[in-house]
């Protein structure tokens, strides 16, 4: 729902940031991300697509990675 309304409002350049993949959770919300995308002609590079733990810290890791690239995105889900 977060991709869709994003991509409603008319973000075409996304990066996504998750929990790890070994999580059920995390696997669903990646797959569904990207379906969104597909669905709407559109993809994310693997450097956009972050996965780290589910924590604050972690956010914040993802917030620092992603920032350096910020010129290749304009939301984050």
């Amino acid at each position: 729902l977060a991709t869709r309304h994003l991509l409603e409002c008319g973000h075409r350049r996304l990066a996504f940031c998750n929990g790890p993949l070994v999580l059920r959770d995390a696997r669903e919300r990646d797959a569904g991300f990207h379906h969104t995308l597909r669905e709407a002609g559109l993809s994310t590079p693997p450097e956009l697509c972050l996965h780290d733990e589910f924590t604050y810290e972690a956010g914040r890791r993802c917030a620092a990675r992603l920032f350096p690239l910020r010129d290749r995105f304009t939301a984050v889900v």
